[in-house]
């Protein structure tokens, strides 16, 4: 069991002083004080038999109840659990793909087609769910990319953003590379020396860059430099979303940008896929709470502030009552 600490102890500096004045109190009561005592007696005759009743114990209860009171001010407290503070909230910027072939219903809810769009939404929100600590930004590719919301800890404007996105939004390409350049400016900004957990980025897409002014292999080595690992997700069947590339073409592909970022690729081809997908993600990258440094503590003070107080109120009802009589 843990021994009481005292939140303020430098109250017991006060001791000494009450001790003083207890002291100066019992040398002023020190021989009784029999006169009112003998008036009312008819004669003098009965004086040797009536025993003297000493005046040094409301002193004393005096005393004890400033003592109580030194006590509370002290505040005692029993230490209990440790305090775990919240997780350190880290950045995190979701790029989403919003050409028209997220439109495609080739995902299943409840026996029903729905489209790819929607499943992601849905996913998305719960990720939010389960990282209320995190800032999150929007990033959006269509035939350019742009950020829809900035960094912000307002999960709710960030869903209400996304629940009005819808496919075909701003044109018919997906502009990926300039969508990951703007998403990685967002997430590691330069001159940011924040102490803060490494930024997340993590991309759905359903296809490969087919327009915009910066190439995935320029954006790619942009996210090398700035040290940002990507997660990607290519949204869709399997056989609705892995096509073979052209020979010609040297641009990588969400695989090879998660590969050479040491991030991860991963295939969401259903929607209870998907959201295995970002709870991995969320396990993987989950938010570090620094070591706890305060307690929860139980507060012992108002038991000996209780006692002073009916301490002090007897003694102020014996002195009313003694000169009522």
């Amino acid at each position: 069991m843990s021994l009481p600490v005292f939140a303020e102890p430098l109250w017991f500096l006060l001791t000494p002083l009450i001790a003083a004045l207890a002291w100066r109190a019992a040398r002023r009561t020190g021989t009784p004080d029999f006169a009112p005592l003998g008036l009312r007696l008819p004669s003098s005759a009965g004086l040797n038999t009536i025993a003297p009743t000493p005046r040094h114990w409301p002193r004393a209860v005096e005393t004890l109840a400033l003592l109580l009171l030194l006590f509370s001010l002290a505040r005692p407290q029993l230490p209990g659990a440790w305090l775990l503070p919240p997780a350190d909230g880290r950045d995190i910027v979701l790029l989403v793909d919003a050409s028209p072939s997220m439109a495609i219903r080739d995902f299943e809810r409840d026996g029903k087609p729905v489209a790819r769009i929607d499943v992601l939404k849905e996913v998305i929100g719960r990720f939010l769910d389960n990282r209320p600590q995190d800032r999150f930004s929007l990033v959006v590719v269509t035939d350019r990319a742009a950020t829809l919301v900035a960094p912000t800890t307002d999960h709710a404007l960030l869903r209400q953003q996304l629940q009005r996105l819808h496919p075909g939004l701003g044109g018919n390409e997906t502009a990926l590379g300039e969508g990951l350049a703007l998403a990685i400016r967002n997430a590691t900004p330069e001159g940011d020396a924040r102490d803060t957990p490494r930024p997340l980025l993590i991309v759905f897409s359903d296809g490969e860059n087919t327009g915009g002014a910066m190439s995935p292999r320029e954006a790619l080595a942009l996210a090398r430099e700035r040290g940002l690992a990507l997660y990607t997700v290519l949204l869709g069947p399997a056989t609705a979303t892995t096509t073979p590339r052209p020979d010609a073409s040297n641009e990588p592909d969400l695989s090879d940008l998660s590969h050479h970022t040491h991030g991860e690729a991963f295939l969401g081809d259903a929607p209870d896929t998907l959201d295995g997908i970002m709870r991995t993600i969320d396990r993987r990258e989950a938010s570090v709470a620094p070591p706890p440094s305060e307690r929860q503590s139980l507060e012992l003070y108002p038991l000996p502030l209780g006692f002073a107080v009916l301490l002090l109120g007897f003694l102020r009802l014996r002195s009313a009552w003694s000169e009522r009589a």
